[in-house]
């Protein structure tokens, strides 16, 4: 935040699904009573989508004039007006809440795992491998009813070369519930925006039949179809 103007200060509350369902509203409500009660009129606060970071949630970004952006996670109510007196106020960043700017081993390994190359199946063990993304964005938007449909059809088909696996967030929050279905010998197929109703008629068109369904599909291998 560079531009002299009339907000000192400004405050983005993270409140994309995920946020939201890691608590995401508390920290706003308190963000919100703490600027009421210091009566201060120089603070912007706003909100943002997801930042990439669902495993850190809930977050939140200040920016003050002539100051770097600190962007803190993990947070809470107490932490947030804890943030607002010593860092909005104060001009000290909390240094103890700020996202670490080194990615951790875990961290890696979940890129590792979102973004690897094509999953190849072993011929003769599973012919098909369907992965449901159930990071905390994917099972506030549904993914659970998701994956107990698609259990059901796999039950009702005895279909045992069928492996199906989760995951976590696929970084794409707004597009979730969300899965992956890959078969061997072709690229891995994303879909986007599923209930329990598409699942199954993926399942039974793509999975069973081989037949991708496009309509559902966001990518293909990793190429993106939009």
């Amino acid at each position: 935040m560079e531009r002299e103007g009339a907000h000192r200060a400004k405050v983005t509350v993270h409140m994309g699904t995920c946020g939201i369902a890691a608590g995401a509203r508390p920290v706003m409500t308190a963000l919100m009573e703490e600027v009421a009660k210091a009566r201060v009129e120089d603070v912007e606060v706003t909100t943002s989508g997801c930042v990439g970071r669902c495993s850190r949630e809930p977050m939140a970004t200040v920016e003050i004039i002539n100051q770097p952006p600190v962007k803190y996670c993990d947070l809470s109510a107490e932490k947030i007006r804890e943030i607002f007196k010593d860092h909005i106020m104060g001009g000290n960043p909390v240094e103890k809440y700020i996202l670490p700017a080194r990615i951790t081993i875990e961290e890696l390994q979940r890129i590792k795992e979102k973004h690897k190359a094509t999953f190849t199946l072993r011929e003769g063990a599973h012919r098909a491998k369907v992965t449901v993304h159930m990071g905390t964005c994917g099972i506030a938007a549904g993914a659970r009813p998701v994956m107990t449909a698609l259990m059901e059809e796999i039950a009702k088909a005895g279909a045992e070369d069928v492996i199906i696996t989760t995951s976590g967030c696929a970084g794409l929050c707004a597009r979730e519930p969300m899965a992956t279905v890959e078969i061997i010998g072709q690229p891995p197929i994303k879909y986007i925006d599923l209930n329990d109703q598409k699942i199954r008629e993926i399942f039974k068109e793509h999975v069973l039949g081989g037949n991708v369904v496009e309509k559902y599909a966001l990518s293909v291998g990793y190429e993106t179809t939009y």
